[in-house]
């Protein structure tokens, strides 16, 4: 359901674009307590929130300045899996939005950077992170349907056969996963397909354009480079990951 993460380090680079994720993230910023992100033409349009927040997923690209994250913590949930943990909050609810864990989570989410700050190592960081969330998850429950489309719409299955499958009018569906993942069942499977892109890309750089847009089911090399467009504000030529497998992240120049 989460994958847990540490970073402690810095970049010869400063800016870096971050494409647009299927999941969302906890992040807690060690290094200063604030979390930035930058918008708009030359990333002129600054939000900010506090060291501990949640960042809901996005339409868009966005840029960090990696000089203000040296040290940070975060968790990355499973599509749909940080539902538990948002106090009831539909996950839609935080579509392009860094939230201050402390308006979600109220003492405890103005708590937890002091806690991991106080921690003696970068494992008792996670590990202060992974009490906070199983304080958090208490009785709440999964929707199995959605676990389920998820992976289907993950996998590149259509997002009519997907509901149809599941017995689940259009529009309770579209209700439905959105509340749970956080965006729409269509723009999900749109996102999910330009990461299968990219990390087809990450295994095999031999691959041209047009064999990966057929290969990942894009109509043609013209409707992959227009998502990537869309989606990441990018050209083909313009795609240059900042380290090998961490294909969200793209250096600025």
């Amino acid at each position: 359901m989460i994958s847990l993460w540490v970073y402690r380090g810095e970049h010869d680079h400063a800016l870096e674009r971050i494409l647009p994720s299927p999941a969302l993230q906890l992040l807690v910023n060690l290094d200063e307590d604030a979390l930035r992100a930058y918008r708009g033409r030359g990333w002129r349009d600054e939000t900010h929130i506090g060291g501990a927040g949640v960042v809901g997923l996005r339409s868009g690209p966005c840029a960090i300045d990696t000089r203000e994250q040296r040290h940070i913590a975060g968790v990355a949930f499973r599509p749909g899996g940080a539902w538990p943990f948002l106090g009831g909050v539909p996950a839609h609810e935080l579509r392009d939005v860094e939230l201050d864990l402390s308006e979600l989570w109220g003492q405890a989410g103005r708590r937890l950077r002091d806690q991991a700050l106080d921690a003696a190592s970068d494992s008792d960081v996670l590990q202060v992170i992974e009490d906070a969330l199983l304080r958090r998850l208490g009785d709440a429950t999964v929707d199995p349907a959605m676990t389920h489309a998820v992976t289907e719409l993950a996998l590149g299955h259509r997002v009519s056969d997907t509901a149809d499958g599941l017995g689940i009018a259009p529009a309770t569906f579209r209700r439905r996963f959105a509340a749970r993942v956080g965006t729409s069942p269509k723009r999900f499977a749109r996102v999910a397909r330009l990461h299968r892109a990219l990390r087809a890309i990450d295994r095999r750089a031999h691959l041209s354009w047009a064999e990966l847009a057929y290969a990942e089911g894009f109509t043609d090399q013209s409707h992959l480079i227009r998502e990537l467009r869309t989606l990441g504000g990018l050209a083909p030529t313009d795609y240059a990951p900042r380290a090998e497998g961490e294909l969200l992240h793209v250096v600025e120049h």
